[in-house]
């Protein structure tokens, strides 16, 4: 998964060089490795309370992965929407089981409604008792007292701290509860595997650096980017416009 996750983003990031500061990379990126790393750790802290519940396996598994991908995504969130909430894990309890049947009747739907409209209105209609379920589990979660605390500013060295703090419960938490995985003995001698670990980092770094410098001459496109001014929630307060013949407004 490791070096599935580190491929993924060397990848996207030879792609699209400004990748990593894209808010959504960044969430969908540290939430899976939350999710990898600390799932097992708040598994753990919340066995005895499986224990005492019967049926409660599955509700203390989703709660476990909420509450280590919020671990993970905590300063981001607050940084880029000032909020930070403290129902997620209840709010995924409640919605999570049903998005594979929401996804599910998605296709039959789509696929369904080419062939017969009176079958296909029938999928919309469960679809849609199940999306108000969502809306109205969702809307109640909001409104509870204390549901979510809104930040107005976030120092960024508050945001490294946090992280350093969060590597050595990492590493012990990997250690101690995630389970052993069987090493693969190597097949390359180790002086080969060098050559090809340095030939591949220069590779992506050449290529990033084509990629950003093709970006910055490429004359066909004109982009506009709208900018977040003031400690206030974004409202688009300023927008920049590069045209294809370099002139910006």
């Amino acid at each position: 998964i490791y070096t599935a996750l580190a491929g993924t983003a060397l990848l996207m990031s030879a792609i699209d060089p400004f990748a990593l500061w894209d808010v959504g990379f960044q969430l969908s990126f540290l939430g899976t490795i939350g999710v990898v790393m600390l799932t097992p750790f708040f598994q753990h802290l919340l066995h005895p309370i499986e224990r005492r519940l019967p049926f409660s396996h599955y509700p203390i598994e989703l709660c476990a992965v909420t509450l280590a991908a919020q671990t993970a995504t905590l300063p981001i969130l607050a940084l880029n929407f000032q909020e930070i909430s403290f129902v997620a894990p209840l709010t995924n309890v409640l919605t999570v089981p049903l998005l594979g049947i929401l996804i599910i009747l998605g296709v039959l739907l789509c696929s369904v409604s080419s062939l017969y409209v009176p079958l296909a209105l029938l999928i919309g209609w469960i679809a849609r008792l199940l999306l108000m379920y969502l809306d109205a589990s969702i809307t109640w979660c909001n409104n509870l007292p204390g549901a979510y605390r809104s930040i107005d500013t976030l120092d960024s060295n508050l945001i490294w701290t946090y992280y350093a703090l969060l590597i050595p419960i990492v590493i012990f938490a990997t250690r101690r509860f995630s389970p052993t995985q069987q090493k693969i003995a190597p097949t390359l001698s180790k002086r080969t595997r060098k050559i090809l670990q340095i030939g591949i980092a220069l590779l992506m770094v050449s290529g990033t650096g084509v990629v950003a410098l093709f970006s910055q001459f490429n004359s066909q496109s004109t982009t506009i980017t709208f900018l977040h001014v003031g400690p206030g929630p974004a409202q688009g307060e300023a927008i920049l416009i590069r045209t294809s013949d370099y002139k910006t407004v």
